[in-house]
Order: structure tokens, then sequence, then C-alpha cells
């Protein structure tokens, strides 16, 4: 393609030629990045700012992965046969010869070379394995269920709390997923006494027996307005349902949490009347019934999670038992082995002189903390934000959901010294 006709000739070039600077790649799909990203990395060896050995170029997937690693071989293989100059032509036999000293793989592939290289600063057994998805999703069955076992069988108190609140066990199996899926997001809970919600229902309930004459016994042509039919189904409810048991309380007042409205014409009063009962619906909501549900569910958020955090418990020590890391422990236990052991994080520094990142996942702020800290100019600094990539050939390629890609899949580069 001739050169004039590409909108972006020249940030493509400053991608190839300016490996002094560290960039950051934004583009959509199908616009080059990993064709750019191959030629960075060969313009790199030939160079001579950087050997294959101490380079590590980062994909999303094993498939993108095993492509890069293939583009970038026959990449080398082409520029070798029709390189003249001797030197260059050395310094990509070497590069060649040495591909298998590369590092080209998925973050997650990425993470457990680290771990395995420096296994105690990692904290983790030095022949761990690494889960997939589906050998994870069957651990977390089966640590649940031996769980629910084990509580049925020692702690039948805890499986009364819950019943209590009118939660099944069954039921929150997906919060515990969630919990083990995101053992870094910090579970806030506190311990508070348990609301007691019969003053509000006896207060609703004054209110409702007294709007109940104003509804028609016959249902008028077009229907009840959706006050009428809470009023008359919550009327029944209290003659017919047990209101000693704090669920059903619970469910009445939910009935008229939020802000009540009416139809004038259907009432037996007049609008005056009926718009005085609508405001006392919605007072009572605001003064009494929205603060008494606020308390009863914090009581029973930690309820639920003083059941599942044992939960959560149990299946990282089946994991432990079984040395097994899932795709978020590697990243979690290497961010913090490179956190918490600043020599670790040199070692690595000098070991990979070039990071290149393809498709880097900007929505997940473990990965960028991953990348600064393996870049970082202050190897004490534990705060990755705080952190500046050192002035040597870094690159970023495809943020995802950016406000600056371009629709017609042009690159845009921003650089650092």
């Amino acid at each position: 393609m001739n050169e004039k006709v590409i909108p972006d000739i020249d940030e493509r070039n400053q991608i190839v030629n300016e490996l002094d600077k560290n960039m950051l790649v934004e583009a959509g799909a199908g616009s080059g990045k990993t064709t750019s990203i191959v030629n960075r990395m060969v313009s790199l060896v030939i160079s001579g700012k950087c050997k294959v050995e101490n380079m590590a170029a980062i994909t999303f997937t094993r498939k993108a992965a095993q492509e890069l690693k293939e583009r970038f071989q026959n990449e080398l293989e082409r520029r070798y046969r029709e390189e003249e100059n001797t030197a260059i032509k050395s310094a990509l036999k070497e590069a060649l010869e040495n591909m298998e000293k590369s590092f080209i793989g998925t973050i997650h592939s990425f993470c457990a070379s680290l771990l395995r290289e420096r296994p105690v600063e990692g904290g983790v057994d030095p022949d761990f394995e690494e889960m997939d998805e589906l050998t994870d999703k069957l651990m977390h069955k089966q640590a649940w269920q031996q769980y629910l076992l084990d509580i049925r069988k020692d702690f039948p108190e805890k499986l009364a709390e819950l019943n209590d609140i009118g939660i099944k066990p069954a039921d929150m199996e997906e919060i515990f997923n969630l919990l083990t899926e995101y053992p870094d997001v910090e579970v806030v809970r506190s311990r508070i006494q348990k609301p007691d919600l019969m003053p509000v229902v006896k207060e609703l309930k004054k209110l409702l027996y007294r709007a109940r004459h104003y509804i028609p016994k016959t249902e008028p042509e077009k229907g009840y307005d959706s006050l009428q039919s809470k009023i008359m189904d919550s009327v029944r409810m209290l003659s017919y349902f047990d209101m000693d048991t704090d669920i059903n309380r619970v469910s009445i007042l939910e009935r008229f949490e939020n802000e009540q409205r009416v139809i004038l014409n259907r009432w037996l009063c007049d609008s005056a009347t009926t718009k005085q009962i609508q405001g006392e619906f919605n007072t009572i909501a605001q003064t009494q019934i929205k603060p008494a549900l606020q308390k009863w569910r914090e009581y029973c958020h930690d309820v639920v999670m003083s059941f599942l955090l044992p939960a959560v418990e149990y299946y990282e020590n089946l994991k432990a038992r079984r040395s097994g890391l899932n795709f978020q422990d590697l990243l979690l236990k290497t961010v913090n082995m490179l956190k918490n052991h600043p020599e670790v994080r040199l070692y690595f520094q000098n070991k990979y002189r070039c990071l290149l990142i393809d498709e880097f996942q900007d929505t997940d702020p473990i990965q960028a903390e991953l990348m600064f800290m393996i870049t970082g100019q202050d190897i004490n600094e534990k705060q990755w934000h705080k952190l500046v990539p050192h002035p040597v050939p870094f690159l970023l390629s495809g943020i995802r959901n950016s406000p600056y890609t371009d629709s017609e899949g042009r690159i845009s580069i921003y650089t650092t010294a």
C-alpha cells in the first residue's frame, strides 16, 4: 500500500522507530495493532536495544499469544532472508535462535512464570497448578456443597438464622461465586441488633384499615389503582398471615416502601380526601418504613456475610490443599509479591527490559497495577498510580472502550520520555 494514502502513517512509523519512548496506543479492532507490536519488537532486536530474552509480550488470549509468536518469528525470518547488513543479519539470527527464551503469552501465564521463578516471595507452592475456568468452577461447586454439608451437621443454628430472614442457602451460591471471584474487594459489614419491625407494622395497619373504607367493594370498570390493590392485598395478609414472623412483616412493609400514586375517580371519597390518604402513605414510607427496612437489610447483610465468608475461606483452603491457583490468584499474588518485595521487583525489571501489552484490559485495575510494578522507577513505592515507568521501550496497545478510539480504524499514540 502506498504510504501516502495511510492517514496515520506517521503514528505507525513512531511505533517502529521511536524506541526510546514509552507509548500508549489506542485503536479499534482491525486497525493493525498487533502488526505494529510485531514491527516494534523486530525494531528493538535490530537496533540492539533489547534482546528477545529480555522481552515480554502479553496478550489477552492463548490464541492471540500463539498468533503473535508466529507472526514475530515469521517477520524475523523474512527480515533475516532479505537483510544484507552483516551486523543486523547477525542480530536477527541470534533472535531466532533464542526465540524460546522470550516471553509471549497471556497475562496469567506471565504471572505464573514470575511466581514459579520466585515462589518463596510469592508465597506459593513451587509446584502449584494453574486452574482453568472449568477446573475452578468444579472446585467452587465442590467447596460449596461440602461447606453446606458441614454446616448442616455442625452448625444448624446458622441455617436457622438464614431461615429466619427468609433466605435459603441455595439462593446464595451465586453470591458465594462473586465473593471468591473478587477476593481483592473488601466486604463492608457491621454487626447490628435485629430491628423490631412490629411498631411500624402497627402504624401501617391503622392506616390500611382506615383507607380500605374508601375503596369500592365492586371493582371499578378500569380496575383498582395500584394503591387500592396493595391495600386490599395487605389487609388480607394481616388477617391470614402470622405477623409475628419477620419475613411477613418485611413483605407487607415493602409494598409501601416507594411513592404511591392514586387515580382520583376510582375512590369513594372526594379528591381532597384521596390525596390526603395518598400523602399519609407516602409520609409513613419516608419517615418509618424506609428507615426500618434499611436497618433490616443491614442486619440481613451481616447475617448473610457471616454465613458466606467462612464458605469463601473453605474454598481458599481447598485450593491451598491442592496447590491450585486460578486466574485471579495469579494476578493478585504476583502484584503482592512485587509490591512487598522491592528486590524481586528490581530483579524482574532487569530481566524484562521491554514490556509490550496487546489488548490491555483497562477495566481491570489489577492489570494496571501489575504493569506499573514491573516498569515503575521507584521500586519501593507501593501505590501503583504514583509510579512512573522507566524510560525504556514499553508499549500498550488497544485500550478497550476508549473515548479516543478512531471509528475509521486509525491509531492514536501517546508517548512519554
